[in-house]
């Protein structure tokens, strides 16, 4: 008996960066070449693609809809035979009108009603996601202040869950009465924490907390005893328990290597040291909730034989839960096209392309077709994950994925093509990069090399033009970083103190979106209280001077 073709799914992605004006579709150019991005799915035999809704362009004033962009996109897929998984929130891609984003008092009626325009503007929609990730989402903006509106604790995550989740539940109940044959895909996180020693109690908590906004959206598994729901409870959350339960059809389990962590002595570790495996964690979540699923979402950041062998090993994870009767029904990497900006996780609009797609993009965002992109297209029409390419995994992506080599024991491994081997550099001489540092405020600061690339030694490459103005440009960046930092503006979140200057060159250079997000964000806040045209006298609407006033200035330099 022949094995059931997987079913691929394609995506686009269009994240709006709240305070900065544009989202990740009109970076990489989607808004633009939407048709030419999607025609290469529809050779591919693709015929379902999730695709985002972007209500911040949708909806530019409240009540005020412009359908133009959407009818387009949304009518040339159905009439070419894809059905469009439409989603309706990615991350924080909502109005700018909202200013306090999921803490906005005015964002469940302004959400409700955005949700029931769209269900009646497109009544032949066939499957829809509500809203992308809402653990995820919310997590980051309401307990790890990443996101706006910069909330944190679980105090902060009650208040987002407890100003959100109500109007999706009421958004699922007109969706089910417009659409009823319509399939709702709740889509979130795929996660798996473990521990050791004292770390084992934190581990069951995360792995507690994974499950809460789904189990809240479907009235489930409801124990006021479990360790992270409790602590929900105790902050405000007991309005959640109420909610009218959201109807679920499909669950879509977004996998990367960084959903599984591990904890032990040395602190957490994300990839786990000791992982699972997709497989494994996807009959945990088919067991808990007996419904249908999806991969709905896993990528790489690596060179393109480093993405092929990522896509192998998760098509072959996929392949071993299907055989063991959990029920996928799609497998979908994610985005189709290159993002960008995911370094500072959406902090700063820099335009920095994102290497995660099946179709690349270069410096001046061209498409590119790569050897991944051939490999994708071998399994979108079937071909099984132990008759795809085997490439051993170029650094930095060898060292990440140390945990799941086990997994991979068994695979013919076989050197990346010539031409797609890229030689690492490593900087061995601790003395030489301690010496090279700015100075701000007087204090002196080395400048952070996290995944730095340095083709010459220092000392060559400080007497060159090039080397100088990065110099003087990572000053001025660090000099704004440590004025918006320290901005009284910001109230409670104002940083202060001498680790300041470190903070900000850390939010400069860091190459960890995890220390560069929180700080850039508070950053991009202050720019947000000090604009450059002040309010509708001139003034700025933080310090009551003529604008520009001189914070302006400085984080503008």
């Amino acid at each position: 008996m022949n094995p059931v073709k997987t079913p691929f799914l394609g995506a686009f992605e269009s994240v709006y960066l709240p305070g900065h004006g544009l989202d990740v579709a009109e970076r990489t150019g989607h808004v633009a070449s939407w048709q030419g991005d999607v025609e290469p799915l529809l050779e591919a035999g693709v015929t379902r693609l999730r695709y985002p809704l972007r209500w911040h362009r949708i909806e530019p004033e409240p009540g005020r809809f412009d359908w133009g962009a959407t009818d387009e996109v949304l009518t040339y897929l159905r009439d070419h035979g894809i059905e469009p998984i439409v989603d309706l929130v990615h991350h924080t891609s909502y109005p700018e009108w909202l200013a306090d984003g999921f803490r906005d008092r005015q964002f469940g009626p302004a959400y409700v009603g955005y949700a029931t325009a769209v269900a009646e503007r497109y009544p032949w929609l066939q499957s829809y996601t509500l809203f992308n990730e809402p653990f995820a989402t919310l997590f980051l903006s309401g307990h790890e202040a990443i996101w706006p509106p910069y909330d944190s604790g679980v105090d902060g995550l009650v208040r987002l869950l407890n100003n959100v989740l109500p109007a999706v539940s009421r958004a699922s109940q007109i969706w089910n009465e417009l659409l009823p044959n319509a399939k709702h895909v709740w889509v979130d996180t795929c996660e798996h924490h473990v521990g050791s020693g004292e770390s084992a109690q934190y581990a069951e908590l995360a792995n507690d907390r994974r499950h809460v906004a789904l189990d809240l959206a479907l009235g489930r598994h409801l124990d006021p005893a479990r360790p992270f729901l409790s602590a929900l409870l105790r902050a405000g959350g007991h309005p959640l328990l109420d909610i009218e339960p959201i109807r679920v059809d499909v669950i879509g389990l977004d996998y990367y290597c960084h959903s599984e962590w591990s904890y032990d002595e040395e602190g957490a570790h994300a990839p786990s040291r000791r992982p699972l495996g997709f497989a494994a964690i996807a009959q945990q979540y088919s067991d808990r909730y007996g419904l249908p699923m999806l991969l709905s979402e896993t990528n790489l950041r690596g060179l393109p034989s480093d993405r092929a062998s990522w896509l192998r090993y998760t098509l072959e994870q996929y392949e071993i839960a299907v055989e063991r009767g959990v029920p996928l029904q799609g497998f979908c990497w994610f985005p189709s096209l290159d993002s960008c900006d995911w370094d500072s996780l959406l902090a700063s609009p820099a335009g920095h392309v994102d290497p995660v797609g099946v179709v690349s993009l270069g410096r001046g965002m061209e498409r590119t077709r790569t050897l991944f992109t051939q490999v994708w297209e071998d399994a979108a029409s079937g071909v099984r994950a132990e008759d795809l390419p085997a490439y051993r995994f170029q650094p930095p992506c060898d060292e990440l994925l140390a945990g799941f080599m086990p997994q991979m024991a068994h695979w013919p491994w076989q050197e990346p093509p010539a031409d797609e081997w890229v030689e690492p550099v490593r900087v061995t001489d601790a003395e030489t990069m301690s010496a090279w540092t700015v100075r701000v405020d007087g204090t002196s600061l080395p400048t952070p090399t996290h995944g730095a690339a340095i083709a010459t030694s220092l000392e060559e490459a400080a007497q060159t033009e090039l080397a100088r103005e990065l110099q003087q440009a990572h000053r001025r960046g660090v000099g704004a970083a440590v004025e918006g930092l320290r901005d009284a503006a910001l109230g409670p979140v104002r940083l202060a103190g001498p680790a300041v200057p470190q903070l900000a060159a850390a939010a400069v250079s860091s190459a960890t979106p995890f220390l560069r997000a929180p700080l850039l964000n508070r950053v991009s806040a202050a720019l947000r209280l000090h604009p450059p045209g002040g309010d509708g006298d001139g003034l700025c609407l933080s310090c009551g001077t003529v604008a520009p006033c001189e914070t302006a200035k400085i984080l503008r330099s």
